[in-house]
């Protein structure tokens, strides 16, 4: 029985950072007896030389199209659009699962050339709980974003337009950086910043509220226990 061989490919949307397999993960796998082979990208927020080191094997971006039939292509978000018939099985978000705009040409695309398309989307747990979802890095990194405009706004005034977003390279440089616009902001508004946080008992909610938290920000949690009674909610508004 040949070994499972999983493709990662590059990324092709701007700033898309992310991936779906770290250079860790890849060891493990490696280790339980997957072949791995990674596109080289110059956006991925792991050099290509981590994988390199785990003993991955290093493919030119986009050499997926020539990749063995067997191999699983892995990727995060949707392949560059084409009209070109797909012939792999292919693991990623696609954005068909709500019958999302161009569902039946993304979906066409496998069914023309037989290939097959895991979508992670579907993957759920023994619960029925979609495991790939927005998480607590998405509410942590969000309502951080969120921070940054309220720092913005309080010293550059609400008509300059925010500075286009960049990358952190780790957690404590992000909550450094905010941190200090913050504080900053914070002394020419002269009080504390407020937030409330819909939502705040699930996976992206505590991701905000921790973020929030580490920022200085005076939390309101706002869940299903609050809402159960029906609105209006004027303390939302408040």
């Amino acid at each position: 029985m040949t070994s499972p061989h999983i493709w990662l490919r590059a990324e092709s949307k701007p700033k898309e950072e992310r991936t779906a397999l770290t250079p860790n993960d890849a060891r493990q796998l490696l280790a339980a007896g997957f072949k791995i082979t990674v596109e080289r990208s110059p956006l991925r927020a792991y050099p290509d030389e981590a994988y390199d080191r785990v003993g991955c094997i290093l493919a030119p971006t986009g050499h997926w199209l020539q990749a063995p039939l067997d191999a699983f292509i892995l990727g995060l978000k949707e392949l560059p659009e084409a009209d070109f018939e797909l012939k792999h099985r292919h693991i990623y978000f696609a954005h068909v699962y709500k019958n999302q705009q161009g569902w039946q040409r993304t979906l066409g695309r496998f069914h023309q050339g037989g290939g097959a398309l895991l979508d992670l989307e579907y993957l759920t747990d023994a619960s029925g709980r979609r495991v790939a979802a927005f998480g607590h890095w998405a509410g942590f990194v969000g309502a951080g974003v969120g921070a940054a405009v309220w720092a913005h706004r309080q010293t550059h005034g609400t008509k300059e337009p925010v500075p286009m977003l960049s990358s952190w390279p780790s957690q404590e440089q992000c909550v450094a950086d905010l941190r200090e616009r913050v504080e900053a902001a914070r002394k020419i508004a002269g009080h504390k910043p407020t937030a409330i946080v819909i939502g705040a008992k699930g996976r992206c909610g505590r991701g905000a509220t921790e973020c929030l938290e580490r920022l200085g920000f005076e939390i309101r949690g706002w869940d299903l226990e609050e809402t159960r009674r029906g609105g209006p909610f004027r303390e939302i508004l408040e």
